[in-house]
C-alpha cells in the first residue's frame, strides 16, 4: 500500500524526485474541486507553502506527469499530473461523445 496520494509529505516528495520543488516543501492540501469521468475522479489540489515550484514551471501544451502510482491488490490507481486550469479550457463537457438524449436536447 503506498502513502495517501494527497498527503502532504507524499507530495513533497514526488514534486522534490520530479526536480520541481527544490528545498521547499508541501505544508497544506486542500481540495479545490473534483469532477468525475468515465473511468476516474480527477481531483484539483491547492498545495500551501509549495515555495515558487509553481510560477517556475514553463506554460506547456501537455501537462508533466510527476508522479503514477497502481495497486493491482486493491485495484486503485492515481496519477499527479501538472495543472494547466489557468492556461488551458476544456474543450468539451464529460462524457465524449456526448449521450444521445444530451445530444438531442443541445
Amino acid at each position: 500500500m503506498t502513502a495517501d496520494p494527497s498527503s502532504p509529505a507524499h507530495l513533497t516528495e514526488v514534486l522534490r524526485r520530479a526536480g520541481v520543488l527544490g528545498d521547499a516543501r508541501v505544508s497544506r492540501v486542500t481540495i479545490e474541486g473534483t469532477r468525475p469521468t468515465i473511468l476516474s475522479q480527477i481531483i484539483r489540489l491547492h498545495l500551501d507553502d509549495a515555495g515558487s515550484a509553481a510560477a517556475a514551471m514553463p506554460v506547456r501544451l501537455t501537462p508533466r506527469c510527476f508522479g503514477a502510482h497502481a495497486d493491482p491488490a486493491t485495484k486503485t490507481w492515481h496519477l499527479l499530473l501538472e495543472d494547466l486550469t489557468d492556461t488551458h479550457d476544456i474543450a468539451t463537457r464529460w462524457p465524449l461523445p456526448p449521450s444521445p438524449t444530451s445530444s438531442a436536447t443541445s
